[in-house]
C-alpha cells in the first residue's frame, strides 16, 4: 500500500515497479515501462509520482532508485526501515 505522505521516493519506486515484477537485474526500459504503466493506471496521486520518478530517471537517476530493488519480483528495500518489503504482484 502506497502511503505518499510517509514513505520516501524511493519506497514509493520500489513498491510500484516491485508490484510489476521489476527486479535489480531489469534493464532501464523494463523499469520504464512499469513506471509509465502506473501512470495510465494508478490513482491520480501516485500517477504523478511515477511520472516524476520517469524524469528523474532519464535524467540519470535511475540508478539510484534501482538500489532499493531485490533479485526478487514482488520485493524491495525499504531505504527507511532497512527492512525488505513484500508486495503482491499485478496480474
Amino acid at each position: 500500500m502506497i502511503n505518499t505522505k510517509t514513505m520516501t521516493a524511493n519506497e514509493v519506486f520500489g513498491e510500484i515497479v516491485a508490484s510489476r515484477g521489476v527486479t535489480n537485474n531489469s534493464t532501464s526500459l523494463t523499469v520504464i515501462k512499469a513506471l509509465v504503466d502506473t501512470t495510465r493506471q494508478a490513482t491520480e496521486e501516485v500517477a504523478e509520482i511515477a511520472g516524476s520518478i520517469v524524469c528523474d530517471c532519464l535524467d540519470g537517476n535511475i540508478k539510484d532508485y534501482m538500489e532499493v530493488l531485490t533479485e526478487n519480483k514482488g520485493e524491495y528495500f525499504s531505504n527507511r526501515t532497512g527492512e525488505i518489503v513484500s508486495v503482491t504482484l499485478l496480474p
